[in-house]
């Protein structure tokens, strides 16, 4: 599986330059604000429940169609998008949160960006949450299964803030899930609970891991406990 670069893809419209995103739980903006930056994206829309962060956005994307609740997205006339995105609520996933996973009523709205997927059918996702979504609370494995019972492929790492050139930690996940040609009738996430290294890439048939560059065939949601087997 060879690794994905969404900037190196063409526009959904022939001959365009621009990516189309769509972007759910927008908060204030960072997520579209990193992607124009690159000039390759251009933002769609936005889903954002807040009221205040809704009024940053409308400073800052005046011109983008906003709508304020994720569970009645999208509408019979929202605009098709290249790029599905949203950093899911974290405080049922977080360490200093509930610790309910994606079974608690906040994170566990993730779903709700499985349904979006299946009607709009995005060629790429791009999801961000805490680095804790990794451990065997956290839910990554439901994560990576349901989005290859979609029908996409995952690349997932945990990136540090000072790695980009902050003063503090702030351990990040993100996840790339690129849409592939499968049939994702095919594929059917088992609910098992394990703890999944901070970073791979997966399909519906196989794992790809960094410690020594060796192949799985074997789903991400099906892998045992303890990362360091591999």
């Amino acid at each position: 599986m060879e690794s994905s670069n969404i900037l190196s893809h063409p526009g959904s419209i022939p001959g365009a330059s621009t990516l189309k995103i769509g972007s759910l739980f927008s908060g204030i903006g960072g997520f579209e604000l990193g992607f124009e930056s690159t000039g390759r994206f251009e933002t769609a829309w936005q889903v954002e429940c807040d009221s205040y962060a809704n009024k940053v956005l409308a400073k800052h994307w005046p011109n983008v169609r906003r709508h304020d609740d994720v569970r009645t997205w999208p509408k019979k006339d929202t605009e098709p998008v290249d790029v599905l995105m949203g950093g899911f609520p974290c405080q049922d996933v977080s360490t200093a949160g509930t610790k309910k996973g994606l079974k608690g009523e906040r994170s566990g709205l993730f779903f709700e960006i499985i349904r979006i997927a299946g009607i709009l059918r995005p060629r790429f996702i791009c999801l961000e949450n805490v680095a804790a979504l990794a451990t065997s609370r956290g839910g990554l494995n439901r994560v990576l299964g349901h989005l290859t019972d979609a029908g996409y492929d995952c690349e997932w790492e945990v990136i540090s803030a000072k790695s980009v050139g902050a003063w503090h930690e702030r351990r990040r996940m993100f996840i790339i899930a690129t849409r592939n040609v499968a049939d994702p009738s095919s594929q059917r996430c088992q609910e098992t609970v394990v703890r999944l290294p901070e970073q791979g890439r997966a399909t519906g048939s196989e794992v790809l891991l960094p410690k020594d560059n060796r192949t799985r065939q074997t789903p991400p949601w099906q892998r045992v406990s303890d990362p360091a087997s591999y």
